[in-house]
């Protein structure tokens, strides 16, 4: 094929100078600049050696191996190729190799050293997948300390570098513009992507639809391709795009057929492979992502508005061929109200995995791990927690069993299925049954042990892939009917904290349904949080073996319904009771201990209830620069002689905290965070923190005679404001006052003066005097 000139040509030899004088170079370049094909065989063809390029998707990095051998007339699997899960097209000779974050990580625990790797180019690092964070906080610890050689390359289209800068002292930046043509940016408050297709469709070329996922995709798809075939219009195809799509559709999405598409993806045509021939992009401003709540234990799939960076990025991919449109669908003031960047990965997902990794190489004190972004205490809490009941990991670092289950390519909670299924002779069940956990994405409830051994012999032909992989060979026995008792031993002891008796799991979480069906034993596979734990698949157990695991104990527990401590003396599986057990007295220090260590979960959630601490949370943790909670001190007083939460009043925790953090840290939450903001009136106003940039929201009148967009964290934060009619209804978003005076404000002047007639609407807002209350015009 034809090379074309690309934006980065040009800065290739000084980006190669840069990479061999410095151990670490960070590249940004705009959309269309070519980062993604040029940069790893100009490394490779100047510097040598293997050079490892992370793509954050299987098609990603299959697409851009490709690309890249028909630049350079390469082979496939000869001087480039990939590897990526179930699939590896490389060679001895194959000196620049793309790869999936976790294949990478799995490399990293094989050969920490990275034998004959010159360096390795992260690439697309704006996503800021829990893996990709990984893979650069090991690969700098393994720069610092077995190989001081090796070379990082990070490369992005939307990211702030200043936390890459401060986190690699020694990396070298180079800022690439790219090849955009001009998008024009129009907005739709419809949900309906008929409707906005109609509202943009070009005279040529093709549309790119971004829907949050497979459901809304497949469901678009029909209604485009119905409204197509109403309206009679032919010669365009539509096409769905999603991780989970067999892998020949999703290659037919960039096979030139000579025809139109209109192609309905989720956020993975963000970035990466450009989508040839697209002019103009419909965007729903909706993403799935997951999200893990250390109080719940599960994984959840949540629907979310983007951020503007994907806004940007998502809007971009109209003007790669040619000038575009970019239809957003929803309203400019909700534009305003975006959060700039995505909340990485790592704040938000199941940890167990990478504490795995990190013991591997040593580490032992997670906290002080040298984190690119350091997670949030209680997810790592939970993470270790997990990783201790199953046996992988002790004080004194990780255990033989971990080790096992960290060469699995599994979350450790479905290792420990697998693990212990081999153990019982049952490898073929573990297999199938880990394949099926891991790829559960919807609801499947099994009734009975009949449909669950017919549902694990009739896997899915991605969950055969896995079962096979995990299995070691191309065949997997069926699982029969009679191994089942056999099977719930393994599946008791590997996965303790899903098993649910009488509607309450382990840690005494009540479980509940949508349709009120649930069995009286079963093991919870997925669930969400909404107050209490709303289960959608599952699978029964029996209780005769879960009485081959119970014991008589006394336990003393707090119950979550009475907010109180309770005693009790019977027969359980964990702390849950499989008969109604009987009430004795807690001792004092009992009560105590049990009531701190239901607290210390997740203070932040149970004392955030009361606004007032909640506003208080938000301050500090906005205020930032290492100020926290300290509530193993706080904990303890607040509980001292109580048996019950309703004991403790929101101002005796308000008092606890400031007595405990020190002062210059309260000054600071003070000026960096203050609670409330005086405008002109002299009322004051609160500032909301959970808002992203934090908001005030105040009458229009008010503010009056105010020049500049008041700001905070030491005046580099500009407020949100949320500007609101005289009846308190939010009319404009702005963090530019100077320019709402200047234009918006005559606007919404015209359409609001006469319907509130009695307060002033002057024609110089900058000189008039504000107004704390209406008042009737002269």
């Amino acid at each position: 094929m034809l090379k074309q000139t690309l934006p980065i040509d040009s800065f290739l030899p000084e980006i190669i100078h840069g990479v061999r004088n410095h151990s670490s170079v960070i590249v940004l370049a705009e959309p269309g600049a070519g980062k993604t094909t040029r940069v790893p065989p100009a490394l490779r063809g100047e510097l040598g050696g293997v050079w490892i390029v992370l793509q954050p998707r299987r098609w990603a990095a299959r697409l851009t191996a490709t690309r890249i051998a028909e630049e350079n007339a390469w082979r496939l699997g000869g001087e480039v190729g990939y590897q990526v899960r179930f699939e590896n097209r490389s060679s001895k000779e194959t000196g620049v190799l793309l790869m999936t974050e976790g294949v990478l990580l799995r490399k990293l625990v094989e050969d920490p050293e990275l034998h004959g790797v010159r360096g390795v180019i992260l690439d697309e690092f704006h996503e800021r997948s829990l893996d990709l964070d990984l893979s650069l906080s090991l690969l700098k610890e393994i720069q610092g300390s077995l190989r001081p050689d090796l070379k990082l390359v990070i490369m992005s289209a939307t990211l702030d570098p200043a936390a890459l800068i401060r986190y690699l002292p020694d990396s070298l930046r180079f800022d690439i513009p790219g090849r955009m043509f001009p998008v024009e940016k129009r907005y739709l408050a419809s949900t309906d992507p008929v409707q906005a297709v109609q509202a943009v469709l070009p005279p040529e070329g093709d549309v790119l639809v971004f829907l949050p996922g497979a459901y809304e995709i497949d469901r678009a798809v029909r209604s485009l391709e119905d409204w197509l075939s109403r309206e009679g219009i032919r010669g365009i195809d539509v096409f769905p795009l999603y991780a989970a799509l067999p892998e020949d559709k999703q290659k037919a999405v960039f096979q030139d057929r000579g025809r139109r598409k209109i192609i309905c993806s989720t956020n993975i045509a963000e970035t990466s492979i450009t989508l040839p021939g697209i002019r103009a992009v419909i965007d729903s401003g909706l993403q799935k992502v997951m999200r893990m709540d250390p109080a719940l234990g599960f994984d959840r799939l949540e629907t979310l508005r983007i951020s503007r960076a994907s806004a940007e990025q998502r809007a971009g991919r109209a003007g790669r061929v040619s000038a575009g449109v970019a239809l957003r669908m929803w309203s400019p003031g909700e534009q305003e109200q975006l959060r700039h960047f995505e909340t990485p990965e790592i704040h938000r997902v199941n940890l167990s995995r990478a504490i795995l990794m990190l013991a591997e190489f040593g580490v032992k004190d997670f906290e002080s791990f040298d984190w690119f972004e350091k997670p949030r205490s209680s997810m790592l809490e939970f993470a270790l927690r997990e990783n201790q009941a199953l046996g992988f990991l002790t004080d004194q670092g990780l255990t033989p069993k971990g080790r096992k289950a960290l060469r699995l390519p599994l979350d450790p909670s479905v290792a420990a299925v697998v693990l212990a299924a081999r153990e019982a002779g049952l490898s073929h069940f573990g297999a199938r049954f880990a394949a099926f956990l891991d790829g559960i994405s919807k609801e499947e409830r099994i009734r009975d042990e009949e449909q669950l051994v017919r549902r694990l012999n009739r896997l899915t032909f991605t969950e055969e892939k896995t079962a096979r992989q995990i299995h070691g060979r191309e065949d997997v026995p069926e699982v029969r009917l009679d191994e089942f008792e056999a099977s719930e031993s393994v599946l008791i002891e590997a996965c303790p904290g899903r098993v649910m008796v009488a509607g309450r799991i382990v840690g005494r979480r009540k479980v509940r349904t949508k349709d009120g069906v649930l069995p009286d034993c079963g093991l919870i596979l997925s669930a969400l949080d909404q107050g209490d734990l709303i289960a959608s698949s599952w699978i029964p157990l029996s209780r005769r073996a879960l009485e081959k695991k119970a014991e008589r104990k006394r336990q003393v527990e707090f119950d979550e319904e009475s907010l109180r401590v309770r005693a009790v003396q019977g027969v359980f599986f964990q702390d849950l009771a499989l008969a109604p057990p009987s009430e004795v007295q807690a001792k004092s220090e009992e009560a105590e201990s049990a009531l701190g260590a239901w607290l210390r979960k997740d203070p932040e959630a149970y004392f955030g209830k009361d606004p007032s601490l909640k506003r208080f949370f938000a301050r500090i943790r906005f205020a930032g620069g290492g100020i926290s909670i300290p509530w193993d001190q706080v904990i303890p007083i607040l509980i001292q002689g109580k048996t019950r939460l309703s004991g403790i009043d929101p101002r005796e925790v308000l008092d606890v905290i400031s007595s405990v953090i020190p002062r210059e840290s309260l000054l600071r939450i003070e000026s960096e965070a203050p609670e409330k903001i005086e405008v002109p009136t002299g009322n004051r106003i609160p500032v909301d923190y959970d808002s992203d940039p934090p908001r005030i929201s105040v009458r229009l009148q008010e503010v009056f005679g105010w020049l500049e967009t008041p700001r905070i964290g030491g005046g580099k934060i500009a407020l949100l404001m949320e500007l609101l009619s005289p009846s308190f209804r939010p009319i404009q978003v702005t963090r530019d006052l100077r320019s709402f005076w200047a234009g918006a404000y005559f606007e919404v002047k015209k359409e609001l003066k006469a319907r509130y007639p009695k307060h002033s609407w002057p024609e110089d807002p900058l000189t008039a005097k504000p107004e704390a209350k209406g008042r009737r015009r002269n």
